[in-house]
């Protein structure tokens, strides 16, 4: 086998090759050197003479006709005629075909042929203008004479007549050179007398002046018409595009004769030294072939398609494969499937923008074993930059990768779990604190020590112990996301590092609390260890952590108190390191369980705050929701409403809220006092977006037998942006059946008019943050003000809430608003207060 195989063959060859490419140039090159013929540059001469004339005689002929006011236009038409003729000879390159080629001289014969079309609609209006011209200029002594004999004879409109119809031929004759103030003056004269004239004598005046006015109107006009049927700069545009072709192909031949010489010189420089590179690639090629078989890395040479095409022997020895048996094979049939597509094609755009990619792939030799190899792929490109093959090169390195590995995991692996060790722990928790900064997410670490764990050692052998530590190894990776770590950091110590949890300290406590409860109930779980059947609990300390505000090691410090003060407090146990966010997650569950039963029990009452107009009149209520806690009294929703939003409780307490809001609605229908009544109840988001809520409102609606009319929902902006076309069906199915709704809160959130005008909105609430200081603050005034004129301009109702002070209710009926609510008209208050107030009026 010789890799220079065919060598002197194929340089034959490519002398040959050279040697026609240079016959194939010359012939080009004196192809290219012919000049242009002449009889076709004098025959495009005379064209391009006979336009110019033609543009001349075209000129001329206008002119006549537009003095003598002839009817004949043959030769005008003839004249254009003859040049659109000539034109499309240009056009289809009878001339010259050279010409038709060329883009700049089509671009002026494109423009040539658009002013001829120009030139013959403004015949057209040429025509037109001077027929009427002429049959005005025919009528207008006869239309004179006839007002005349209708005239008192002597009478100053004779003489004003006669002034007009003298200086309208005046203006005919001399054209733009006439006097035309004295035609104004004129007309102006005949027409302060107009009125004076008999009914008939006026008429015929009209029809006088109608002549004249289009007399005046053609002669002006007349001379644009003729100087764009005279004026045709284009074809002096051709012809000089034609005189620059002309010179450029004089110049272009004169150049190719110049390069012809150099071309031969170079030519016979070049046969030279491909004789010389010959002879040196021959000896290079007997190298290389040397290489190639002695080397111990497998080579393997393809060509541009990927097709074998030679490999050594090394080849064999790494892969298993004979070379019979891969000749005209792609390498594809050594892979092992452990890389993806995505990175062939990033390997292959490294060879095609750099010409070379290496780095550490897994193949797969002739007897299936998998194995991972050092490959480097080098394009081979010939003189013009065309790849003319692939050589890949490749070693098996197995073994220093299973040293690397071993190496790694001594350094980095608890040798007994296979999790990471503290080292390795602390790397990470450094990348997880920089991670935060970025992020500004926050992280927790969970310090885990199992409880009692010296006594299974003492009492059962260290080898059950390390069962033990397997099994929880097991159980905390289990428990944990894919992207956080468990770690051991020696004994019976285990350390959890969850990251990229809420930017809120509260909520990533309560993450951290649901991880630590998830272990607690893992851990705590029974242990098959050997023959034995064992129960083992942990202590769990943990802190959470924000950038760099603390050390690596003040982390594990703090996590590591906290974890001894879970043992303090009887063990099995979680607590964080900071006190107060304990105490704080702790209240949090009593309240919730709290609410939880609140719901089973029906601890609820809606307080109702009434809704005046300007006159005191109500107009009905809005139903406010309180918390009647066996322990801690009366609470607002402010105390309770968010923790249910978190806990998906709101829904209950929503759909029990809209129930208890129907009923009271028909108790009002009922009694004459209140059964013109509305009442608003307020909407949360998670309540709002369910896929059933609508359903619930009309059978809740139904049931109570309530009209649809008097219950209002007010929806917050902020919900309704979201899933925006799944909440303009839900409202509108809610209107039609007859509900109204309030926008409530307008104007603290995003306030989008595009979103506004598409929702079936009944009225806008103004929020009471703009309300309270309307009376001294020059913002205020302009926000409500505004928000009061849009709603009238969109046809919305609007009140305002948190209304106090009269002077903040003459401000706002001031401004347009009638309706309010507040303190100054009323508290929330119970339904039997509430129906007290109506009652006293």
């Amino acid at each position: 086998m010789k890799l220079y195989k065919g060598t002197g063959e194929h340089a034959d060859l490519f002398r040959m090759g050279a040697a026609t490419f240079a016959a194939i140039l010359l012939v080009a090159l004196f192809a290219f050197t012919q000049p242009v013929d002449q009889r076709r540059h004098n025959a495009l001469l005379s064209y391009l003479g006979e336009l110019q004339s033609d543009e001349a005689r075209l000129g001329e002929s206008v002119l006549e006709l537009n003095f003598s006011l002839s009817n004949n236009y043959d030769s005008v038409n003839a004249i254009i005629d003859r040049m659109r003729k000539i034109l499309r000879v240009l056009q289809e390159g009878k001339a010259d075909k050279n010409l038709s080629k060329d883009a700049e001289f089509q671009q002026q014969l494109h423009l040539l042929e658009q002013r001829l079309s120009l030139q013959s609609d403004v015949l057209e209006q040429f025509k037109s203008s001077n027929a009427v011209l002429k049959n005005s200029l025919i009528y207008l002594p006869h239309a004179r004479d006839e007002l005349e004999r209708g005239l008192p004879a002597g009478t100053v409109m004779h003489e004003q007549i006669d002034d007009l119809v003298e200086q309208v031929l005046l203006i005919r004759i001399k054209g733009g050179l006439a006097n035309h103030d004295d035609f104004d003056a004129a007309f102006t004269k005949v027409q302060i007398g107009t009125p004076f004239l008999p009914a008939d004598n006026r008429q015929k005046l009209d029809q006088l002046m109608s002549h004249i006015r289009n007399i005046d109107a053609i002669t002006m006009d007349m001379p644009n018409l003729v100087r764009q049927l005279s004026s045709n700069p284009e074809i002096a545009e051709v012809a000089e595009t034609y005189r620059n072709y002309y010179d450029k192909q004089q110049r272009l031949a004169a150049t190719f004769r110049a390069f012809l010489l150099l071309a031969t010189l170079a030519l016979l420089a070049y046969v030279i030294q491909v004789l010389i590179r010959l002879r040196q690639q021959a000896n290079q090629l007997k190298l290389a072939a040397s290489v190639f078989a002695t080397s111990s890395d497998g080579i393997t040479i393809t060509d541009p398609q990927g097709n074998i095409l030679e490999v050594n022997p090394a080849f064999q020895v790494v892969t298993g494969y004979f070379r019979e048996e891969v000749l005209g094979k792609n390498p594809r049939i050594f892979q092992s499937g452990r890389q993806n597509q995505q990175f062939y094609a990033k390997m292959w755009k490294a060879i095609k923008e750099n010409g070379q990619w290496q780095g550490e792939i897994w193949n797969r030799r002739k007897n299936g074993m998998e194995y991972p190899e050092w490959l480097t792929i080098t394009a081979v490109k010939d003189m013009n930059g065309i790849v003319t093959n692939y050589v890949g090169v490749f070693s098996d390195i197995t073994e220093s990768k299973a040293a690397e590995n071993e190496i790694k995991n001594l350094a980095f692996y608890d040798p007994l779990s296979g999790l990471p060790n503290r080292r390795l722990l602390l790397d990470r928790l450094n990348h997880a604190l920089a991670s935060s900064t970025r992020s500004g997410r926050e992280g927790a670490l969970l310090f885990i020590d199992l409880d009692n764990f010296k006594t299974i050692n003492d009492t059962l052998g260290h080898h059950i112990g390390d069962q033990l530590l397997l099994q929880v190894a097991q159980r905390l990776q289990s428990c944990v996301r894919e992207g956080d770590t468990v770690a051991r950091l020696g004994g019976d110590e285990f350390v959890v590092m969850l990251e990229d949890l809420s930017e809120h300290s509260f909520e990533a406590a309560e993450q951290t609390e649901a991880v630590g409860e998830k272990i607690l109930a893992s851990l705590n779980q029974q242990y098959i260890l050997a023959d034995h059947k064992y129960h083992n609990t942990p202590s769990i300390g943990v802190t959470l952590f924000n950038n760099h505000q603390q050390s690596i090691d003040e982390l594990l410090k703090q996590a590591d108190i906290a974890m001894y003060q879970a043992k303090k407090s009887g063990r099995n146990a979680l607590r964080f390191f900071d006190p107060q966010m304990q105490e704080a997650i702790n209240a949090r569950a009593v309240l919730e369980s709290e609410l939880r039963k609140a719901i089973e029990t029906q601890q609820f009452q809606l307080y109702y705050q009434i809704q005046v107009d300007s006159m005191d009149r109500p107009l009905g209520a809005e139903a406010l929701i309180r918390w009647i806690h066996p322990e801690k009294g009366v609470l607002s929703p402010a105390q309770f409403i968010p923790l249910a939003e978190d806990t998906g409780l709101i829904k209950p307490i929503g759909h029990w809220v809209i129930n208890t809001a129907c009923i009271q609605l028909k108790k009002w229908e009922q009694d004459e006092l209140t059964c013109d009544l509305a009442l608003s109840v307020n909407v949360s988001a998670n309540q709002f977006h369910q896929s059933d809520f609508a359903a619930q409102v009309q059978t809740a609606m139904q049931h109570h037998a309530i009209n649809p009319k008097l219950l209002k929902l007010e929806l917050t902006e902020s919900m309704l942006l979201d899933n925006i076309n799944d909440t303009i069906t839900t409202m509108s199915a809610l209107k039609e059946a007859g509900i109204r709704f309030s926008l409530d809160d307008f104007g603290t959130g995003y306030s989008s008019l595009q979103y506004l005008k598409r929702l079936p909105i009944h009225q806008l609430k103004i929020d009471r943050s703009f309300v309270r200081d309307i009376s001294t603050d020059s913002s205020d005034k302009t926000i409500v003000s505004t928000i009061i004129a849009m709603a009238q301009s969109l046809n919305l109702g609007v009140i305002a809430e948190g209304v106090e002070s009269e002077d903040q209710r003459q401000f706002l009926m001031n401004c347009g608003c009638t309706h309010y609510q507040g303190y100054l008209f009323g508290k929330p208050v119970p339904i039997e207060q509430f129906e007290v107030i109506l009652e006293k009026g």
